[in-house]
């Protein structure tokens, strides 16, 4: 097994750092983690559509809104194995599947 990419590796580092900084409860770090977050709303899209998607657009909001809660509170478990985007992703895909199961209720 090859080690990642030194930029890759970077990145980690500095998402980690990121992460730490929000919880320090850093300003400008709260800005940047806003920031990065927009793209848990194109996801989830991504992610509905793909699915057929399945959610109408209030559905879709109230998973983003959930997704963002997640991160929210389990930032400080955040290790810096991934990126946020990466992490963001996995957390997305398990708030859509659980969506998509209430739906189906």
């Amino acid at each position: 097994m090859t080690s990642p990419a030194p930029d890759k590796e970077r990145v980690r580092r500095e998402d980690h750092a990121l992460a730490r900084a929000v919880v320090r409860g850093e300003p400008e770090s709260l800005a940047l983690l806003g920031l990065r977050l927009r793209s848990v709303c194109r996801m989830l899209a991504h992610l509905d559509q793909r699915a057929g998607g399945i959610l109408d657009d209030h559905e879709l909001a109230d998973v983003t809104q959930d997704v963002i809660v997640i991160v929210w509170r389990k930032l400080p478990e955040f290790e810096g194995l991934s990126t946020l985007e990466s992490w963001f992703y996995g957390i997305c895909v398990l708030e859509l599947r659980n969506a998509v199961r209430r739906n189906l209720r």
